[in-house]
């Protein structure tokens, strides 16, 4: 028994090691247009959550007076609170920058370039009158 699980386990090994790996797809617009948005998204949150820290930290109360620092100003029982919140302000709002980075490159790999099929409207002749019908064209968009 212990000779036939071991064979089964070199077996997968040896079938791992030796089988292909198929290449992966390249993506194409919509992939990059998801990515897009998505990372728009995830950008605009984070803005809007350092807009909420930094309107928190500046309406937070002082609170009770608790001594003189260095150089005779005043400190407060809420300093550090409101000191955090800055932080965490500044972070969450220099995060979002790559995210707004990222999401313009990926929109325009997407709008690089495309092929398309789509129907066409020409003008032609028909029964001694000019008439419009379609036509499937291919369409070649090259940004540049």
């Amino acid at each position: 028994m212990k000779k036939l699980v071991c064979l089964i386990l070199l077996a997968s090994i040896g079938l791992n090691a030796f089988s292909q790996v198929l290449p992966a797809p390249e993506p194409v617009k919509t992939d990059y247009l998801k990515k897009s948005k998505k990372k728009k998204k995830i950008g605009f949150i984070l803005l809007s959550a350092s807009a909420a820290l930094f309107v928190t930290c500046f309406v937070l109360p002082e609170g009770e007076f608790e001594r003189f620092g260095p150089y005779l100003i005043p400190e407060y029982s809420n300093d550090d609170t409101r000191a955090a919140l800055f932080v965490a302000a500044t972070a969450t709002g220099l995060a979002s920058i790559p995210f707004f980075i990222s999401a313009g490159k990926n929109r325009r790999k997407a709008l690089k370039s495309t092929v398309s099929l789509k129907m066409e409207r020409t003008a032609g002749m028909q029964y001694n009158a000019f008439a419009g019908r379609s036509q499937p064209a291919l369409s070649l968009k090259i940004a540049l």
